[in-house]
Parts: structure tokens; sequence; C-alpha cells
């Protein structure tokens, strides 16, 4: 655990870390060092290199938050929100071998660095991570939230994959494909929390709905800056949707105002 916190650059951890009043962020992101601590070679180097690019860590501060809705802070709330981490991560890795992407967070991407055999492994290797601390926690629930917050990513990449260069896409497809690859896990990023802290049906649903709102609304907002944000602020190229043949809302609603002025 030394050596990967060593490692580590983020300005996350630049604190006392014996103070009892440690914010959440900081107790995701020591339990994530200790977590992939273990991992040797060439696996230990791209998990440092992925600790090192940072991140907002979103989804895991939802689970933390949800649960803080409805009991005190415990160590599965903690592991849960680090298990949620550990699969966006990976889902990542794993994005950036599909679309063949060189940058991520504005940091030469895990593929671009030590080539996709490898970071396939990676990715992978994050996944089991994720399973391993699942495993341990006290609700089964939890491991069936993730396990369908993946599937729901697989589904929604191959149904963004089939509509490639389709610029007859509906909205309504749009909607299906974020809605399995943004919304899922965020949704039950939120779900997982409120059902650690053993809070009744009717809010785990409620702060799912919340969560799955504010996935939509993510994915929408990174889908029209690929067309005017910044690459540097981004962290990524833009028109990257676009040259991919990637339909996304700009796209379908440029499609169609071309079709009514009869320009396609």
């Amino acid at each position: 655990m030394e050596t990967i916190r060593h490692e580590y650059q983020s300005d996350y951890l630049k604190f006392n870390f014996n103070t009892k009043t440690i914010p959440e962020i900081q107790l995701i992101e020591l339990e994530l060092i200790n977590v992939l601590s273990d991992s040797r070679g060439k696996i230990r180097d791209m998990c440092t290199s992925i600790l090192n690019a940072g991140g907002n860590r979103i989804r895991p501060l939802l689970t933390m938050y949800s649960g803080l809705l409805f009991s005190p802070v415990n160590r599965d709330m903690i592991m849960g929100a680090v298990s949620v981490e550990l699969i966006h991560m990976a889902s990542l890795v794993h994005d950036d071998i599909i679309d063949n992407s060189n940058l991520r967070r504005n940091k030469p991407s895990v593929n671009s660095m030590w080539g996709n055999h490898f970071a396939v492994l990676c990715g992978d290797y994050l996944f089991s991570k994720a399973f391993e601390i699942l495993s341990k926690l006290k609700s089964s629930k939890c491991m069936d939230l993730m396990v369908k917050s993946i599937q729901n990513m697989c589904h929604g990449e191959i149904l963004q994959a089939d509509n490639k260069y389709n610029w007859d896409m509906d909205i309504d497809t749009y909607y299906q494909i974020i809605s399995k690859k943004t919304g899922s896990l965020i949704e039950n990023s939120c779900r997982m929390g409120a059902v650690i802290s053993g809070t009744e049906k009717k809010y785990e649903e409620a702060v799912g709905g919340y969560g799955l709102n504010i996935g939509l609304a993510f994915q929408i907002i990174d889908d029209i800056l690929d067309i005017c944000g910044k690459t540097n602020e981004m962290g990524k190229p833009k028109f990257e949707d676009i040259s991919q043949g990637n339909m996304t809302l700009p796209m379908i609603f440029f499609v169609k105002k071309q079709k009514i002025q009869g320009s396609c």
C-alpha cells in the first residue's frame, strides 16, 4: 500500500490522514488505493496511471450520499462506493479500446500507453476487484444491482454500435442507449447506497430515479460538449462521436432540421 500511495499524485489526499472528520471523497480515495495496492507489474502501473488521471468520483459519492440520507456512514457504504468507482474505471478502459481513444482526462489513455491487449486485462482486473468487494457486502442485492448495470452497459454499447452512421436514428433509440450506457450505473449507484442503509423500497426507487436522471443529463451535456467544448477542458478530443458515426442528441436534431429544410 505504501508504494502505490507514494506513486499516487492526486490532490485529493493532501490532507491530514489522522483526522476523524475526513471528507467522503478522501475515504473513497484511500480505499481505492488500498484495494489496488496488491496489484503487481504492468497491472500496477496501469492502475496507478488510472488513479493519477483523477476523475470527479460522482458515482461513488452518489452511493455514499444516497446512503447517508437514511443512516450514518458505515464500512459497507464506503466499500460499496469504491466498487462503483472500480466498475466505472473498468468501463472507461474498455470504452477507450472500443473507441480507439488516445486521451482520457487530458492524459494518455491506458490503451495508448500499453496497447489493447494489456488494457483489456486491466479493465478485467478492475472488474474483478469490484466483484471481490461486492461479494463481501452484507446485502447480496448490491451485487445484483452492479451486475445489472454492467449488463445494461454492454447492451447500450451494442445498440450504439448497431446504429453507427444511422442518420435516421430517432430520439427514443438515443435515450435507450444513454439510459443503458450511462444512466444505469448512476441509477444503481444511488440504489446501492439506499440498500446498504436499510431504508424502505420506495426510497430506494426514489433515489434510483434521481440517479437515472442525473445520468441522462450528464450524457446529454457530454454529447453537446463533444461538438462545442474545449479539448483542454474536456480532457479528450472534440468531434469523437461524429467521427465514429455515433448519433447523439445534437446530431439527431441537426439531421432533423436539415430534413425539414430539404438539405438532406
